[in-house]
């Protein structure tokens, strides 16, 4: 399984508390998280999730698209829209560079942790 479907199985059907920049808080007690796991010197990899609305009910569907940009360097956008029902509830936006003309790299990963703390899953969902 790839990560983006990774990603899609660990939101479908749950609630979604709130939102705090890289984590989204779901109402079962778990954390989704964005983080940078590997890097060099200047490249940087990085997510942030957005709350569209307050809203009650369940995730229904994940949608993800993905962009690459190139100027001195490649950059790697992903964007992530959570649905309930046809209605758009929260958006992420994920961010990965390869630093100066691609002498570098970055990679941005997802961390999954459960009520308890404890880590679930982790998978990486961006690199460059």
């Amino acid at each position: 399984m790839d990560a983006l479907e990774q990603l899609k199985q660990v939101l479908l059907y749950k609630e979604i508390a709130k939102v705090n920049g890289d984590v989204l808080f779901l109402k079962d007690g778990t954390r989704v998280e964005f983080y940078m796991s590997g890097n060099d010197w200047c490249a940087i990899a990085y997510g942030d999730w957005k709350l569209l609305e307050n809203f009650e009910g369940v995730i229904t569907d994940v949608k993800f698209k993905a962009t690459e940009e190139y100027f001195y360097g490649t950059t790697k956008k992903l964007y992530i829209t959570i649905f309930h029902n046809q209605n758009e509830v929260a958006q992420a936006e994920c961010h990965a560079d390869d630093g100066n003309e691609g002498y570098y790299y970055s990679v941005l990963s997802v961390r999954v942790t459960g009520i308890d703390g404890k880590q679930i899953d982790d998978f990486t969902l961006l690199e460059a």
